[in-house]
């Protein structure tokens, strides 16, 4: 009976548990936890629409991000530039303590329409141009190089604004110096040119290798202080970098290495002249520390002296006639050539006697960060022409060697025999195209008497480097 009620309730039991849960289930509500999303149940023959479900904008992520930290503003650089040493004037004899005038000279071109610049090199007295090679220098790499057209013509394409270095080198002419290339405006109506005309100075002997190797060494990278002017309309032209030379276009008379004018010298035969340098990122001109410069005639340093604070110099009594001049200093190099007259005097509307305005040369080094390509553009052709140096016959020739290569019985009928010769010069050894077949030859009797006369030639080389840049006496003139 006790086994009977037990059942009895059990079944009792589970049939209220069903009856409540199912009443459970009835009472929950239509609506989903996302009550925006819901809409009222369409009716059956209606078409439903997308039901797009969104989170609840104040849900947290699951991982906490942290915030970025607070960051102190860089501070503007404290050093200025010290502008009055900086600018694009060109030097004049000292008037009331004044070192530069009001004449601002243009060491800028722009590019044409298409972003073309073009250009001739001119050669001095004792120069050539014949097979000189152009290059295009920006922030130390080479971005462009050609060649010289036969008449001394040459372009580059594709040009961008910026701050450059144009180097010339050839077997019997050189050049180097900075300037700004600006971007094309159409305002400009032949303000700034679009072309160079340089002057290449004589480079048969290894005396513009000698300088450069000697110097190079020297040069260092510096930051510069910063600009108190801006480079706006109402900021001062002598301070404008490409942009401002752009947006702006100021007039200006064109620098020495630019346009290949003659250097006018003052009465008392005194050549005045000033070195720019300016910043290559942004084209501004700074100040000129310290530098060296060389006025040369052939390989013979004629005048030596050193830049003042504003990167004046002035040789005293020169003679008219073609010449070298070089730079070298902590801030970079340059060299160009120059033509150095007496001007002519003129009379004006009142019959008065007017006594010739003096040019001074004029002309911005390279930057400093394009010493490195140079120095060992120009260690590779001291060695090769050191290399290749004529050198007089061995002792023991037989009397029926060839009169070109030294071989006995060559004739010089075999091809390439006359490349073994030891007395060939450096050019004779390019046309007959030897460096096509020198390592045929590498077995030491002649690469081995090479290297050692190139050794011979670098201490002989050191010696006259010395002598003639820094002499016993004072080179204060001619």
């Amino acid at each position: 009976m006790n086994v009977r009620h037990f059942f009895s309730s059990l079944l009792i039991a589970i049939i209220c548990l069903s009856l409540l849960t199912g009443l459970a289930i009835a009472q929950q509500p239509l609506e989903s936890s996302f009550d925006a999303a819901v809409q009222d149940t369409p009716a059956s023959d209606a078409i439903q629409e997308p039901v797009i479900v969104r989170p609840s904008p104040d849900v947290s992520p699951r991982r906490s991000f942290l915030p970025p930290q607070d960051q102190s503003a860089i501070p503007d650089q404290t050093v200025l530039l010290n502008s009055k040493f900086a600018g694009w004037e060109e030097v004049a004899e000292t008037v009331n303590g004044e070192r530069v005038s009001d004449t601002i000279r243009g060491n800028w071109i722009m590019v044409d329409p298409n972003g073309r610049i073009e250009g001739s090199v001119l050669a001095a007295e004792g120069a050539d141009v014949d097979r000189m090679n152009i290059f295009l220098m920006n922030n130390g790499r080479l971005v462009k190089q050609t060649s010289l057209l036969g008449d001394g013509r040459f372009e580059f394409t594709n040009v961008r604004q910026g701050a450059y270095a144009l180097i010339g080198w050839g077997p019997n002419g050189f050049f180097a110096f900075g300037l700004n290339i600006l971007a094309f405006n159409p305002d400009n109506n032949g303000v700034v040119v679009n072309s160079v005309i340089a002057t290449a100075y004589q480079n048969k002997t290894t005396i513009n290798t000698d300088w450069i190797q000697y110097f190079a060494p020297l040069v260092n990278f510096r930051v510069y202080g910063r600009y108190s002017d801006g480079e706006g309309r109402d900021d001062p032209a002598k301070l404008y970098g490409f942009v401002g030379l752009y947006e702006n276009l100021p007039q200006a008379t064109l620098a020495t290495s630019i346009s290949s004018q003659q250097v006018i010298k003052q009465a008392d035969g005194t050549v005045l002249g000033r070195v720019h340098q300016f910043n290559s990122i942004n084209g501004r001109p700074v100040d000129v520390q310290s530098t060296k410069v060389m006025l040369f005639q052939g390989d013979s340093v004629v005048a030596s002296t050193t830049t003042d604070n504003y990167g004046g110099f002035a040789f005293r009594q020169v003679p008219d006639g073609s010449y070298g001049v070089t730079a070298a200093g902590s801030d970079g190099v340059g060299m160009i050539a120059i033509e150095v007259v007496t001007g002519t005097e003129t009379t004006n509307d009142a019959g008065e006697i007017v006594p010739p305005s003096p040019t001074p040369v004029d002309f911005t080094l390279m930057p400093s960060e394009t010493i490195g390509w140079l120095r060992n553009y120009a260690n590779e052709v001291a060695y090769n022409r050191a290399l290749l140096a004529p050198r007089p016959p061995s002792q023991g020739d037989n009397d029926d060697a060839c009169p070109y290569c030294g071989i006995p019985g060559c004739n010089g009928c075999q091809p390439y025999a006359n490349c073994k010769s030891r007395n060939i010069t450096f050019e004779q050894w390019t046309q007959m195209g030897c460096q096509n077949v020198a390592q045929k030859y590498g077995d030491g009797s002649i690469l081995a008497g090479w290297t050692k006369q190139q050794r011979l030639n670098i201490q002989k080389s050191n010696a006259r480097t010395d002598k003639a840049f820094y002499p016993e006496q004072n080179l204060n003139g001619f």
